[in-house]
């Protein structure tokens, strides 16, 4: 029975033979070429990698008892991975792919044994017979290949003619990396990709979001004229839908274009988005449709408290907070900084409680013998944990992101360097209700005696907006019955600094409240109703004095706000 190959290929028995002196010596001409090679897969490679073959002719090849080898490149030692059954045709134009459980459902068409990660070779031959040889590797290594070894990939990429069947003889020259596309073709004459750009967009909810796309052209000839954008977003129901004509211009092969789409109101029930792209000549459909997955914020679990420059000997923390009406599982989520370095959260992880706090903490037998109080879970991460920067660089010191166990972005904040040179001091948020991406920030010096508040409320949580100017609540302030006062102001874009204090009727000052950066548009601190010695102030009328500061140092604007404080209350 003939075996008609388009999509498909096969491998047996494992074979080790001396090989000839020279890989190419009994060249037959033939058709058929190594068109493409997988062999180092992200992780394990068992079961990914793959050989695919290529028809050049305009007719079928028998290529049945053909034989492919994995060509040791130390060695020159070669092992045989796949023999072709009897029967085994491929067609004028078409492919045949040889390759693991993963890649190859016919037991006919498997690879034997894994494919070596370079400088190897692989080779096709009929009998003594050589067909075609694929060396890869550096330019300069001394291993079996035609002209120079094809150069070598990362993980992930596989090495592919371009355009397919290309045989110039050399290997450098005809072979290129490529994202791989087994049993079919590797580059088009026309051909225009769609790709994101930049990470995973982080929307404030009921703001408009903002799709940024890259428009590529991946084929070997230039593209001239316009794509159509066509975008859906499951925000509800119906989904928000969109379009854009983007004018290209003149696309060389590898140029490429970016483009905007705008979808109205996103919701803060977020969704995925599908972005798909058309575009007259194409001839690739394959990489034309683009799954794009907003996160919108503030999220279920967000970021509450970052403690990046802890007491000497102490570990780095992060508390998470729960603001979603029931329990999360943070189990295999994953927990990144702007270097990259993620680590991830245990299996079995307790869930959140709704309301509740988690600390993620870089020494966790540490964080519990020195914070013994912490009513919060504590965990660690597997993997590595994201060292948290304390020196900012254009006003960000570093970014959390955190997904979630299938690699969704759940949150992402960017934190200034608000602590200068003070150790054991964290920053808040100023609010859980707060979108993380708001612009001039949402983070404050914590304003604890402690210097943290971990696994508990924020001395800066605020989750009423403030009023125009400056403002205390309650007021009258009782602090036997209120126990303190809150005072909230906000802040300008321009102003970098602040300094508060209590001042009586006759303009003596009585307790010096906070002072320091703010990277948040709100600021938001506490009196508790004591002077700087800690003793508990007369009831009567006192007079609360902000001091904006501006990035040169200068005080830009005084606020003030009169607070009356209960006798005996």
């Amino acid at each position: 029975m003939m075996r008609r190959c388009f999509l498909l290929g096969a491998f047996s028995l494992l074979l080790l033979r001396p090989i000839p002196a020279r890989l190419d010596a009994a060249t037959e001409p033939a058709a058929v070429v190594i068109n493409e090679v997988y062999y180092d897969h992200p992780g394990p490679d068992g079961g990914h990698e793959y050989i695919e073959l290529y028809n050049t002719g305009s007719e079928a090849v028998d290529c049945g008892g053909w034989i492919l080898e994995g060509v040791d490149g130390l060695t020159w030692r070669a092992r045989t991975v796949w023999v072709a059954p009897p029967g085994t045709v491929i067609e004028a134009s078409g492919f045949l792919l040889v390759g693991g459980a993963d890649r190859v459902a016919d037991p006919a068409f498997r690879l034997t044994g894994q494919l070596e990660n370079g400088p190897d070779a692989v080779r096709l031959r009929h009998g003594d017979a050589v067909i075609d040889l694929v060396g890869y590797g550096p330019p300069d290594a001394d291993i079996p290949c035609r002209g120079r070894p094809a150069p070598e990939v990362p993980p992930g990429l596989a090495i592919a003619r371009c355009p397919d069947g290309r045989d110039t003889g050399d290997n450098l020259a005809d072979f290129f990396p490529a994202e791989p596309t087994p049993g079919r073709p590797n580059c088009y004459r026309l051909d225009l990709s769609l790709r994101q750009e930049g990470p995973d967009p982080l929307v404030c909810a009921g703001a408009p979001l903002d799709l940024s796309v890259r428009i590529e052209n991946t084929g070997f000839e230039a593209f001239s004229g316009t794509a159509l954008l066509r975008a859906w977003c499951r925000v509800g129901v119906p989904a928000c839908t969109t379009q854009a004509r983007v004018e290209c211009g003149v696309l060389s092969p590898g140029a490429a274009v970016t483009a905007r789409l705008g979808m109205a109101g996103f919701p803060e029930a977020g969704g995925g988005c599908i972005v798909i792209l058309q575009a007259q000549g194409d001839g690739n459909p394959h990489n034309d449709t683009l799954l794009v997955r907003p996160a919108v914020s503030p999220g279920t679990l967000i970021v509450s408290e970052i403690m990046y420059r802890p007491d000497p000997g102490e570990g780095e923390w992060i508390e998470l907070f729960n603001r979603s009406p029931g329990p999360i599982d943070p189990s295999g989520w994953s927990v990144s900084d702007l270097s990259g370095a993620t680590g991830e959260i245990p299996e079995g992880t307790t869930p959140v409680a709704a309301g509740g706090f988690l600390i993620v903490a870089q020494d966790t037998a540490g964080f519990k013998d020195r914070r013994s109080e912490c009513p919060a879970p504590v965990v660690g991460l597997r993997g590595r944990w994201p060292i948290l920067n304390d020196h900012e660089r254009d006003g960000v010191a570093d970014e959390i992101t955190l997904r979630d166990a299938g690699g969704a972005l759940v949150e992402r904040v960017a934190y200034p360097a608000l602590c200068g040179s003070e150790y054991g001091r964290s920053v808040e948020r100023i609010s859980p209700d707060v979108c993380s991406a708001l612009p001039g920030g949402i983070w404050q010096r914590c304003g604890a005696t402690s210097g943290s508040t971990a696994g508990a409320g924020n001395s800066v949580d605020s989750r009423l907006p403030p009023r125009p100017g400056l403002s205390a609540e309650p007021n009258p302030f009782g602090p036997r019955r209120d126990g303190r006062v809150r005072i909230s102001a906000e802040i300008g874009a321009e102003e970098r600094a602040f300094a508060a204090s209590i001042y009586d009727l006759e303009g003596v000052r009585v307790r010096r409240l906070s002072a320091g950066v703010s990277g948040a548009r709100v600021i938001s601190f506490v009196w508790d109703g004591r002077d700087d010695d800690g003793r508990p102030v007369a009831g009567g009328v006192y007079v609360c004095v902000v001091e904006f500061v501006v990035w040169g140092g200068g005080i830009c604007r005084r606020e003030k706000c009169v607070i009356v404080v209960a006798g005996g209350g």
